[in-house]
């Protein structure tokens, strides 16, 4: 690593480097979780049974965003790799991860396209539609809503994919400006496609055919209307930023591109899926609660993300810090970043904690007009935001480990947490007291991450030293950061 471009994370006091790093991914970041809220509000006002719907899409849209972000992972650690030992080769593997990528992903769209009915039954939607006795009406058959739904999230996979793609390509070469503004105007396009949708400014339902019964439709073409834009906006940004030409595709040396990418791919993709999966097991375990209790968990988890939005500027700004220290010896500075690092997320996620419990009242009406449903909010409200600290020390010490070269441990602590502790404590909270014992459930389990994600965290950096993993050295598999020269260190 040149001095020149990482003195001043090797030096610099670690609160400010923090905050440096930090505060200008924010604006993006905060719009990136916080349009899944604003989506939750616009299809709120088609009733209960739109949200339990949206509810039950969550999981497979969940997993569009997990194996986008996968891949962009995927091409930002071997682009590093490229410019830190193999320069001239940059722009034909540029243009093979983007094809290459593409073409998984358009693979994966087509085989869950075709498995949309099965994955929904796998997700228990039609347990959600048994009547709860022989004295109530039958619950909402959801399925033929999210069926459709998710079918056109699928049919857009790709775009998602190459937004992500693009913008990991230009941070791992240092252009953070052009990699925050694109992803800014994105997220503030689905804004405005949605503002326009909320208001009634046209009408609810865009293309003919739609039909007046699935609200649902409107949102999907939403998302591709601006992924789709936004796709093409990136990729053009990219050929003209890196001049990319046919000779460039005819350069590609395919089995080496196919064999680098798999390698590197396949943990970034056990990883990400880790959430996805989480995710649809607990929908499957409230299904047999009701569709309004899947209502219900559909805007929570929503609140959530916007909750973690620090630990998910956190996940983006650390690990450049962590890597560049750790590869560099600087053992008591990582540390420090990890010690500080964890006392922000704790201060930050108790004010975070008191606000929601504070405001529950205010955020249950204005998502919901079914009182039940606003009865679910405010319970989660009360019990599991103080435990999101637990969910914000793994986010980040997931991604440390990653940084240090140790993906083994981040991906043992990711299935230990999310799976192996998670769930279990979950579904024993809901059998002995449905949605309620749920929640309960989920706050301990977050509360055992701190101390989980803590101790794995120190007892990795007092036993352990750079040269345990040679093979992860920025100057061998290109975790070099920022190595475009054209990146300077934040000011002020």
């Amino acid at each position: 690593m040149e001095k020149c471009k990482q003195h001043w994370m090797l030096n610099a006091g670690i609160k400010r480097l923090i905050l440096a790093m930090t505060l200008p991914l924010l604006p993006a970041i905060f719009l990136l979780v916080s349009f899944d809220l604003l989506e939750t509000c616009l299809v709120s006002q088609y009733g209960t049974r739109a949200l339990a719907a949206l509810a039950f899409s969550a999981p497979l849209t969940i997993t569009l965003a997990a194996v986008a972000i996968a891949a962009s992972i995927t091409t930002n650690n071997w682009i590093c790799q490229t410019v830190s030992s193999n320069k001239r080769a940059l722009k034909s593997n540029i243009a093979a991860a983007l094809i290459s990528s593409s073409a998984v992903v358009l693979l994966l769209s087509a085989v869950f396209y075709l498995l949309t009915p099965w994955i929904l039954k796998l997700l228990g939607i039609e347990y959600a539609a048994i009547p709860a006795s022989f004295h109530q009406g039958a619950r909402p058959d959801l399925a033929p809503w999210v069926n459709d739904y998710a079918r056109l999230r699928f049919l857009g996979w790709i775009f998602l994919a190459l937004i992500w793609q693009v913008n990991g390509i230009f941070r791992s070469l240092g252009y953070v400006h052009q990699a925050s503004w694109l992803l800014t105007g994105w997220m503030l396009s689905k804004m405005l496609l949605a503002a326009v949708l909320f208001y009634d400014l046209v009408p609810a339902h865009l293309a003919a055919g739609t039909g007046q019964d699935n609200p649902l439709m409107a949102v999907a073409q939403l998302h591709l209307l601006s992924d789709s834009l936004f796709a093409l906006i990136s990729v053009i940004a990219l050929m003209r930023k890196f001049s990319l030409t046919r000779d460039d595709l005819r350069a590609i040396p395919w089995m080496h591109a196919g064999k680098q990418l798999s390698a590197i791919g396949l943990g970034a993709l056990f990883q990400q899926s880790l959430t996805p999966v989480s995710i649809g097991l607990l929908t499957l375990i409230i299904a047999g609660l009701g569709a309004d209790k899947v209502a219900v968990f559909g805007i929570v988890i929503r609140i959530e993300a916007l909750a973690l939005l620090i630990p998910v500027a956190f996940t983006a700004s650390l690990p450049g810090l962590i890597a560049a220290n750790w590869w560099a010896g600087k053992i008591k500075r990582v540390r420090a970043l990890v010690s500080t690092s964890f006392v922000i997320l704790i201060l930050t996620q108790l004010v975070v904690a008191f606000a929601l419990f504070s405001l529950q009242h205010s955020i249950s009406g204005s998502l919901s007009q079914d009182i039940a449903v606003q009865a679910g909010i405010e319970d989660y409200l009360t019990w599991v935001p103080l435990s999101f600290i637990g969910s914000a020390c793994v986010m980040v010490a997931m991604s440390c480990f990653n940084a240090m070269g140790c993906k083994s441990t981040a991906a043992i602590l990711g299935f230990n947490t999310k799976i192996l502790i998670l769930l279990p404590l979950a579904l024993l909270g809901s059998l002995l007291s449905g949605l309620h014992g749920l929640f309960i459930g989920i706050s301990l389990a977050n509360f055992l991450m701190v101390f989980i994600a803590w101790l794995f965290m120190i007892n990795f950096i007092d036993r352990h030293q750079p040269s345990d993993f040679a093979g992860a050295q920025p100057g061998n598999t290109g975790n070099e950061v920022y190595p475009q020269k054209n990146f300077n260190a934040p000011s002020g």
